[in-house]
């Protein structure tokens, strides 16, 4: 890579996202470098995000489940390329999401080791007016179906209804902090999260929705 590509800085940018992708569609071995400009940052919301998914956190580790989704970021990137680094890291979320909700159904699905434990699906923030899937014990296929659905389901909202859920929920933001980094004012943020709230609750099955607002 030359002097002006990426790693040179502290800060991992669009320019240098760019150079990172385009470099290894020629060289794969720039993938690595890509990884590892971005791995602590990544690293960090794999954490977050697994304390989302408290029974799978007890039978494996963040390292784990960001090797796994960095592997299917990695791919994707072989087609696509983020305009900006929100987008890239909004694609890196949908990666880890999706890993996560896989690796929960393998090992509490019927036929997984975990089987016998309770999946717990957190809630959004309470200003959402859902409160966590509480757990009626059983640990039934139903309550992981009520779990997975839920996050599933906010991949299905609009672009800026999930960057902002997501950043409230998976990254654990304040709406200050979102409205700086998106540019925008927080009440188009406050606009976007209660339109995210109605959503989802528009799309939930009634089942699901019903485990969500139980306790709110």
């Amino acid at each position: 890579m030359s002097e002006s590509a990426p790693g040179n800085s502290g800060e991992f940018n669009t320019r240098q996202m760019h150079a990172y992708i385009e470099g290894m569609r020629e060289d794969p071995t720039v993938r690595d470098e890509l990884y590892k400009a971005v791995e602590s940052r990544l690293m960090r919301l794999s954490r977050r995000m697994l304390r989302d998914f408290p029974r799978l956190m007890a039978m494996t580790e963040a390292e784990d489940i960001l090797q796994g989704a960095a592997m299917r970021l990695l791919r994707s990137l072989e087609t696509i390329t983020p305009v900006a680094t929100r987008e890239f890291f909004r694609l890196a979320t949908v990666h880890l999401r999706r890993e996560l909700i896989d690796l929960t159904r393998k090992n509490f699905g019927p036929l997984g080791q975990g089987r016998h434990e309770v999946p717990l699906l957190s809630g959004a923030d309470s200003d959402g007016d859902l409160a966590p899937l509480v757990s009626d014990g059983s640990g039934s296929h139903q309550e992981l179906e009520h779990w997975a659905e839920f996050h599933e389901k906010i991949g299905e909202l609009t672009v800026q209804e999930r960057e902002v859920f997501s950043l409230v929920y998976y990254h654990g933001m304040k709406q200050d902090q979102i409205a700086g980094i998106l540019g925008v004012d927080e009440r188009t943020v406050r606009r976007y999260w209660s339109s995210a709230i109605s959503r989802l609750k528009s799309i939930l099955s009634p089942e699901c929705l019903a485990k969500l607002t139980q306790s709110a």
